[in-house]
């Protein structure tokens, strides 16, 4: 699906590839989201 992939392109690996956990960017996701929905 689309919206998969574009959740997977804003995910923020963890700090030095090592410490913590991956994380979604909810900010960028959310751009990304609606410029997809502008250009429908």
């Amino acid at each position: 699906m689309e919206v998969t992939k574009i959740v997977i392109e804003n995910i923020d690996p963890p700090l030095l590839g090592v410490f913590g956990t991956s994380k979604v960017n909810v900010l960028k996701l959310n751009l990304s989201l609606d410029s997809k929905t502008k250009e429908i």
